[in-house]
């Protein structure tokens, strides 16, 4: 009597919406074929999946194994996307980041990714993290669900699978699946905590796998219970009990990848230490960390600043972001923008003497990031505004014109 995918079960797609569409991603190994195969035979799964293959290009096999894979799914008929990727090396790292930009790329709005991620991944990962040196989150392993950074979903079904039990369903069905010679390669981390740790520890305890599970998925509840309690204020308070995994586990509740550890402890001694007028800043990706005023601000990487001229006109966007907004056209031809001027000095309208820009930054306790970004808007030699203060000849002029002015600057506090 032949099998039936629907008995043979690996997951219960009731677990997801009826309308929900999948991607599954198909490297024609043992455990992306099992769940493969096991989707296109499901009555409730049918015409409702495609496949993505990756050609890593590392390999000799690599063109072999994406025809194979096309092969297979032209006998399953199921939709199969392939896409070639050029790795920057070739690490575990490399591969894997080129893979999520194929995944953002070819995922569609009413798809989730499916992968064939298992018990024994979990176990591993687990371990590579441990070895590295990681937090209450890393140690978490994988996630059933997680997101990629588009903000598409991903799901792996089979995380709580033995390996076993993929490759009995396999023989079942007499499914042809694919080896890569890689994976016995002990150069890679992963392979190495595979073949030289894991017989160990099965030898150990026929239940260590299930026991390694079990704490990371505690973990993951743990971590899930502390970014409730974390605070969303930004910017945060700088209070006794703060220290840098403090801050780390903040970042995180702020959707933000954290800096190394040893980078947030080496900030938070230069924010004890710092005088009144100093204000440390970590940067690092795309974000940065200011302590000013007592007080932790989180912010977008700072915008590039360039200094300009730009034809006037009611609305001028700038070329570090925000814009010069006037309400109504006056006879100027252009203005010159300039950023970061020192000792410059203004005439505000209805002030009987000039103001240094510092002062007036002193007393508006002006952000050190905005400092960096306020225009000085000059129309030839004349400097007519800083920022939002207005000289008093442009107020003139403006007043002339019966026309209002404002400069709207870029958002930069996260």
């Amino acid at each position: 009597m032949a099998h039936s995918a629907n008995k043979l079960k690996l997951f219960d797609p009731a677990q997801y919406p009826a309308e929900q569409h999948f991607l599954i991603a198909y490297s024609g190994g043992s455990d992306s074929t099992a769940l493969l195969h096991f989707c296109a035979h499901h009555n409730q799964l049918k015409g409702r999946i495609r496949a993505i293959h990756i050609n890593h290009q590392i390999q000799a096999e690599s063109n072999d194994w994406q025809k194979h894979c096309e092969s297979q799914c032209h006998a399953w008929q199921i939709p199969l996307v392939t896409t070639r990727v050029c790795l920057d090396d070739d690490s575990e790292n490399s591969a894997r980041n080129a893979r999520r930009q194929a995944f953002m790329q070819h995922l569609k709005t009413n798809e989730i990714l499916l992968t064939g991620h298992h018990q024994q991944d979990q176990v591993e990962t687990v371990l590579f993290r441990l070895f590295r040196g990681t937090g209450i989150k890393g140690l978490g392993g994988i996630s059933n669900h997680s997101q990629l950074p588009q903000g598409q979903h991903i799901s792996r079904p089979l995380l709580g699978l033995r390996k076993q039990h993929i490759i009995e369903y396999l023989h079942a069905f007499k499914l042809i699946w694919l080896e890569d010679p890689s994976n016995q390669s002990s150069r890679y981390s992963r392979n190495h905590i595979r073949h030289q740790f894991l017989p160990s520890i099965q030898a150990y305890s026929e239940h260590a796998y299930d026991a390694i599970c079990q704490t990371a998925e505690h973990l993951q509840h743990s971590h899930r219970l502390l970014m409730r309690l974390m605070p969303e204020d930004n910017p945060l308070p700088l209070i006794n009990d703060i220290d840098a995994t403090y801050l780390h586990h903040w970042l995180q509740k702020k959707g933000v990848y954290p800096p190394g550890i040893h980078q947030l402890e080496n900030f938070m001694t230069s924010c004890k230490q710092a005088a009144q007028h100093k204000h440390p800043e970590l940067n690092w990706s795309t974000m940065r960390l200011i302590y000013w005023h007592h007080q932790f601000f989180l912010l977008h990487q700072a915008p590039q600043t360039k200094d300009t001229v730009l034809p006037f006109q009611p609305c001028m966007s700038l070329p570090c972001g925000g814009q010069l907004l006037f309400s109504e056209p006056m006879d100027i031809s252009c203005l010159q923008i300039k950023y970061q001027v020192t000792g410059t000095r203004l005439k505000l309208a209805q002030h009987a003497h000039h103001k240094t820009v510092k002062k007036l930054f002193q007393e508006a306790q002006t952000p050190p990031w905005d400092k960096n970004i306020t225009p000085f808007i000059y129309h030839g030699e004349q400097l007519l505004a800083v920022g939002s203060w207005c000289s008093e000849s442009l107020t003139q002029l403006m007043d002339q014109n019966n026309c209002q002015y404002s400069w709207q600057k870029p958002i930069q506090i996260l």
